[in-house]
């Protein structure tokens, strides 16, 4: 995926280049053959561009994003499940919150996991997850919101919270907030590894992939 998105940065880079040109003074006196050359020249890059960014979201199971999940800690609990939480809230909630952090009853994404759940995906809709309409809202509603992953053992856990801006910061819209310009049809939750030790330590490797409405 890496390669795929270091094209999609080529291909943007080399479009602003030509369209820099295209304004730059000395084509100001351009002949009409050489302005209707660079713009077929644009068109071709911009069409290019868009094809590739819908490759990358065919790879990335139809996604407007993909979010890395990793998580690690240790509870004295010694627990066999942890609970991994995708929390969502507004920027208000968030720092009105004492705790700055999302409030209690916030519209969440809750799965309990153990060893046996590596490789495992955890698709959520409308259909089966009743937070689900309120979290799209969020994260496609242009305002600076925030977004926690969260883990609890019972006796501990640990908390990641980050401004959306920063969540989705490698596939906002340019300009973009967050997901604003997307319709959100799915939030899908792939455990890749889920390792809990008899010490306590565990370990959670994984993606969340946002994907788009049919």
């Amino acid at each position: 995926m890496t390669n795929f998105k270091t094209r999609t940065t080529n291909f943007r880079v080399l479009l602003a280049a030509t369209c820099a040109i295209a304004l730059s003074a000395p084509l100001a006196t351009a002949s009409a053959a050489e302005k209707v050359k660079l713009k077929d020249q644009v068109q071709q890059l911009e069409a290019r561009l868009e094809a590739l960014e819908t490759e990358v979201r065919r790879f990335n199971r139809n996604s407007a994003a993909v979010v890395t999940i990793d998580r690690s800690g240790s509870s004295s609990s010694l627990p066999t499940t942890i609970d991994y939480i995708l929390n969502f809230c507004t920027d208000e909630e968030y720092k009105l919150n004492q705790a700055f952090a999302c409030p209690p009853g916030s519209p969440d994404i809750s799965l309990t996991l153990g060893n046996g759940d590596s490789g495992t995906l955890y698709t959520f809709t409308q259909a089966n997850e009743p937070d689900f309409d309120a979290i799209v809202a969020l994260i496609t509603n242009g305002s600076f919101d925030w977004v926690e992953q969260k883990v609890s053992t019972g006796a501990g856990g640990g908390t990641n919270s980050q401004r959306e801006d920063l969540y989705f910061r490698e596939f906002q819209p340019p300009g973009g907030i967050d997901l604003v310009d997307y319709s959100i049809g799915s939030i899908t939750i792939a455990v890749d590894t889920i390792i809990i030790s008899g010490n306590g330590q565990y370990i959670l490797d994984g993606r969340a992939f946002y994907g788009l409405a049919d």
